[in-house]
């Protein structure tokens, strides 16, 4: 005797099957994308098929769904309980037609044509737009200062606070600052204004820091980020990523959005050997023109409607910072993408003592005759502004431990065997503490010797 065959049932009659067995999936108003979402969920196999292809076969498979009430053409049942409801309903036939059958409690078809219908004559829902603008409202006023000046929470950072960038930050008052607080003086003039700028220098220059003081200047939506954090192991993620950036920052604008180390997405495509990194690269620079290319430049447009400015599509600029500008792709730095390349360099003995005004002005530093910021910054060549930071974090270490080194030759003398390290701290021995010149001697000495083995 054959064997019978095994029974292969497609991929449309297994999803029937599980629709009709687990009555939780459909709730009151779900349609067949939110069925399709709650199978994936609760049944791993179906993950591996897109969620638009697998919503299609859920909404085929939701329509060629029995009446309710009809259980011969269930495809789930056995055959032996199809044989005892073919043999019920036979036997108890003028019951069948006396009774009618009880309406279910939900119904999957009828939820699915009414939201097919819904879609189909109203195109715009007013519900959900007012609902998108409460979130942009929601999402903008995360991104603006707060009420220290910061961005979520971070310290602000204001031009003032940043030494040795006179130049630069003269360049960036005119082109970024101006056109972002005033936008009507672009439109009037009938220009657009810089759309990316591209922040270059050794490690530890000032760049992020800089990115983060324009948007404290503005008072903008601010959006960092790292090109690490734009890339997505899964295909065609890394695009999304980039494409999500923008609609946010777009949506808020007027905003600013930062990517940092630039240069690990956007490297020259000719150099690379996937498909993907070339790909994110061509979404990047499509972003770039794209959200960029709706700002008017028309000045008879504001004759039109003397409000049409607050009403345009806001600017939105790109800044880009990299220790590596050869490895952009040139054509990121074209004008209307990168218009501007600042180069943040080594500072020089004044750009040195400038930025050491800034760092040791919340120091506790002796009288400015005991203490000469020139003379660190003639022993500190070829410090950035790193270098200087962790100069001055080095220099109060220094002086922690001349301070307990001098406690605890005082409790030797005094004969006292108690910690000298944990024993509560004298008001008056911290008020006399404070970071000399000779501190600063020691970091010097130490930082140099840091810097030499790092290189």
């Amino acid at each position: 005797m054959a064997k019978r065959p095994r029974r292969s049932y497609s991929l449309e009659s297994r999803v029937r099957r599980i629709i009709l067995s687990d009555a939780g999936l459909a709730i009151p108003g779900s349609s067949a994308d939110d069925v399709a979402r709650a199978i994936r969920s609760r049944h791993r196999e179906y993950q591996r098929y897109k969620l638009e292809l697998f919503a299609s076969v859920v909404r085929r498979a939701i329509s060629s769904l029995p009446p309710p009430g009809d259980s011969c053409s269930d495809d789930s049942a056995p055959s032996s309980s199809r044989r005892r409801s073919s043999h019920d309903a036979t036997s108890s036939s003028t019951t069948t037609h006396s009774q009618a059958p009880p309406s279910p409690a939900y119904d999957v078809t009828k939820s699915l044509l009414r939201s097919c219908y819904s879609s189909q004559t109203s195109k715009r829902d007013p519900d959900a737009d007012q609902q998108l603008e409460m979130e942009l409202a929601v999402e903008k006023a995360l991104m603006r200062p707060d009420a220290q000046g910061g961005h979520g929470g971070q310290k602000r950072v204001m031009f003032a606070d940043l030494g040795g960038m006179e130049s630069v930050i003269e360049l960036l008052m005119l082109e970024v600052v101006v056109p972002l607080c005033h936008p009507e003086l672009p439109l009037h003039l009938g220009v657009r204004p810089v759309s990316g700028i591209l922040l270059h220098g050794p490690p530890g220059c000032g760049k992020t820091t800089l990115a983060q003081a324009i948007a404290d200047e503005t008072g903008v939506p601010f959006y960092p980020t790292s090109a690490t954090e734009l890339v997505s192991g899964v295909s065609g993620g890394s695009e999304e990523n980039i494409r999500t950036l923008f609609n946010k920052a777009y949506r808020t604008a007027p905003s600013i959005v930062f990517i940092d180390e630039i240069d690990a997405i956007a490297s020259k495509r000719d150099d690379m050997q996937r498909g993907m990194e070339r790909r994110v690269v061509t979404q990047l620079m499509t972003c770039m023109d794209e959200f960029h290319q709706n700002i008017p430049s028309d000045a008879d447009d504001m004759e039109d409607d003397s409000q049409s400015y607050e009403k345009k599509p806001g600017y939105v600029i790109v800044i880009g910072a990299t220790n590596r500008p050869d490895a952009v792709d040139q054509a990121l730095r074209r004008p209307g993408r990168f218009d501007r390349e600042i180069y943040l360099g080594v500072p020089d003995e004044n750009a040195r003592k400038l930025i050491l005004e800034r760092l040791t002005r919340k120091l506790r530093l002796p009288p400015k005759g005991q203490f000469d910021l020139l003379k660190i910054a003639k022993a500190t060549p070829g410090f950035v502004g790193a270098d200087l930071k962790a100069l001055v974090d080095t220099a109060g270490s220094v002086a922690i431990k001349r301070f307990f080194n001098a406690r605890k030759d005082k409790f030797l003398k005094e004969g006292n065997n108690l910690d000298y390290l944990k024993h509560p701290l004298d008001k008056h021995e911290v008020q006399r503490l404070s970071i000399i010149m000779d501190d600063f001697d020691s970091s010097t000495i130490i930082e140099k010797r840091r810097i030499f083995f790092c290189a």
